[in-house]
């Protein structure tokens, strides 16, 4: 019995220890993800501007001038009863970004 108390310790310390290694693999995934939305909604907003153009109205644009990234990782286990077949367990991992994005207006040059 105090084996396996001891192997569900093992699994559960073992898996909270490479949370460490979630932060580098966020980045890749996100930095990436980030370049593209700004690069689309920039190239959506001078077709906006091309088009307030042609309607003789005044363009306007907005640059992105910095975004932070936070992220937040969770993890729960519960158990219930005693260590055998019929008992009871749960166990909920999670992450959760969230960006701040910063605008500033730029002026279009004559």
């Amino acid at each position: 019995m105090r084996a396996r108390q001891f192997a569900v310790m093992f699994i559960f310390c073992a898996i909270t220890a490479c949370g460490c290694m979630l932060g580098p693999k966020s980045l890749q995934h996100s930095r990436l993800n980030y370049n593209r939305a700004v690069q689309t909604t920039s190239r959506e907003e001078l077709l906006l501007n091309l088009v307030r153009m042609r309607y003789h109205e005044s363009e306007e644009f907005l640059g992105v001038s910095s975004i932070t990234g936070q992220y937040t990782y969770k993890a729960d286990l519960a158990g219930k009863g005693l260590w055998h077949a019929r008992s009871e367990g749960s166990g909920v991992l999670g992450a959760q970004s969230k960006p701040t994005i910063v605008y500033s207006p730029e002026q279009a040059t004559p």
